[in-house]
């Protein structure tokens, strides 16, 4: 339709730091933002999203994950652990550690 400007279609990936606009088919730059830290987000339930480093964790029991509740991580850093909501606490159990230790489970309630 002349006089009528086209819909602004999605920009498409090109590389990390530019895109590309198809319908005007111009190179835009993205400047990188400034990431702290990154941790994969993990869930051993259906019913609670959890990211748990050495230095925080933090976990949501919400369905659309927009409430997170953030504490101390376990006394003793764990790979492969297995994290579960019991009620209203949060069980971080089992898991490989370096040394034998006697806390083999950690119980945190979020309230």
């Amino acid at each position: 339709m002349a006089g009528h400007p086209q819909a602004s279609q999605p920009l498409a990936l090109r590389h990390h730091h530019t895109r590309i606009r198809p319908c005007s088919n111009q190179w835009i730059k993205i400047s990188q933002l400034s990431i702290k830290f990154i941790s994969a987000l993990k869930s051993s339930q259906s019913n609670v999203l959890y990211m748990l480093l050495s230095s925080k964790f933090s976990f949501s029991f919400d369905p659309l994950n927009s409430s997170w509740f953030n504490v101390d991580p376990p006394l003793v850093w764990r790979t492969n652990s297995i994290v579960a909501r019991v009620g209203d606490s949060v069980v971080v159990a089992g898991g490989v550690c370096q040394f034998e230790e006697p806390l083999h489970h950690q119980l945190r309630n979020h309230q």
